[in-house]
């Protein structure tokens, strides 16, 4: 049995199942090509991408965090482009 006091807690719910986020659109560079000693410049390309996420701990995702959405969508923006910039605009065509 669990006593909640109800002027200082209050039950939080928390969705476990899987969410998806929409995240902005971002103009972000391709890595440079050289073809015979000469470089070849950065193509910029906008991606838009969303987000599917799961939450595994419901308790870090409540007191740890203070907005889970915004946090999960600056990280997954942040992966998007460390793997965008590592690849030439061919590449990512080839590998969509």
């Amino acid at each position: 049995m669990y006593y909640i006091n109800s002027v200082t807690e209050q039950i939080i719910h928390v969705d476990c199942r899987i969410a998806v986020i929409d995240l902005p659109k971002q103009r972000l560079m391709t890595k440079g090509t050289f073809l015979l000693m000469k470089s070849i410049d950065n193509i910029s390309i906008v991606i838009d991408s969303c987000c599917y996420y799961m939450i595994k701990e419901p308790h870090i995702a409540t007191y740890r965090i203070q907005n889970i959405n915004q946090i999960i969508a600056k990280a997954c923006g942040g992966v998007i482009k460390n793997t965008v910039s590592q690849f030439t605009f061919q590449e990512l065509l080839e590998g969509r």
